[in-house]
């Protein structure tokens, strides 16, 4: 089973997109903002996939996307947001995100996409 940190200050979608995962054979950890997601990283050694969205209320999610990168760890990162212009995609991918989603997320894309890796 493969586990996915949501790191999503938004507790409801955060709820909605972790059941989702769990129905679809995915393990999931939750973090509400930038301080318990990298709390995680660092407890936590087998995490395959972090969805981060890029508005935090501690920090924004790139901070993270940097944690996790610095880590050592294989995560792949896919980065989401409701904000997003062509040159913060384009520099979250040159930092080491795999994919950037625009939200609302539609729930077969995400699955299609985490199936992909």
């Amino acid at each position: 089973m493969k586990n996915v940190l949501i790191v999503e200050d938004d507790a409801v979608f955060c709820k909605m997109l972790s059941r989702l995962l769990n129905r679809n054979g995915y393990a999931t950890l939750e973090a509400l903002n930038a301080k318990e997601a990298k709390d995680m990283v660092e407890k936590v050694n087998d995490i395959d996939f972090a969805l981060i969205d890029l508005k935090l209320p501690d920090e924004n999610g790139d901070r993270v996307l940097e944690f996790i990168k610095d880590s050592g760890q294989k995560t792949i990162v896919i980065m989401m947001s409701r904000f997003e212009t062509a040159e913060q995609t384009e520099q979250l991918i040159n930092n080491g995100a795999a994919l950037f989603l625009k939200k609302p997320i539609n729930p077969k894309t995400l699955l299609e996409h985490l199936d992909s890796f």
